[in-house]
């Protein structure tokens, strides 16, 4: 996405240079509002991104608690039917 931006910012560029008058005062608005725009954009991924990777690793820390608790449970059966006439 990055990429596509660079390259739509160098396709404007040429635009641009060539616009007088009125055209590149609004041109340049607009050019500073898109910025301004791709910036929050950016910002706001990077926060969703930030709060996938800690979803994600109290997920995981979540899931190694229920597997240490399952283990423990199943010690305590594997105890209480140790002793059982096969």
């Amino acid at each position: 996405m990055q990429g596509a931006v660079s390259t739509l910012e160098g396709d404007l560029s040429i635009l641009e240079a060539r616009s007088k008058g009125g055209f590149a005062q609004r041109f340049a608005q607009v050019k500073m509002q898109i910025q301004d725009e791709l910036n929050t954009m950016n910002r706001a991924l990077s926060a969703t991104s930030a709060d996938a990777n800690t979803a994600a690793q109290k997920f995981t820390a979540g899931d190694e608690e229920q597997a240490q608790q399952v283990g423990q449970a199943g010690d305590q059966v594997n105890g209480l039917t140790s002793n059982l006439p096969v």
